[in-house]
């Protein structure tokens, strides 16, 4: 990917995640919110950087793909 590929994949990601965005991971149950994106070396996709609420969470990246396909719910709009 170019950059201004990668940039307009992280755009199109923000718009529907943005940063400081809370999500709850609906297999464990716990709420994160977005901290940023990221390039994903193994697969070069686009990814969510995300942790959990709360003081010293570790921070975790996952596919945006992954991210958005119904894993984690939007506690902004409920969906």
């Amino acid at each position: 990917m170019t950059k201004e590929e990668i940039a307009a994949a992280m755009l199109a990601v923000e718009k529907i995640a943005p940063i400081n965005s809370k999500w709850r991971h609906l297999k464990s149950n716990r709420d994160y919110a977005v901290c940023g994106y990221v390039m994903l070396e193994a697969s070069a996709t686009v990814g969510v950087a995300y942790a959990e609420l709360g003081p010293e969470s570790p921070i975790w990246a996952r596919d945006a793909a992954e991210f958005l396909d119904g894993r984690f719910l939007s506690l902004a709009n409920g969906t």
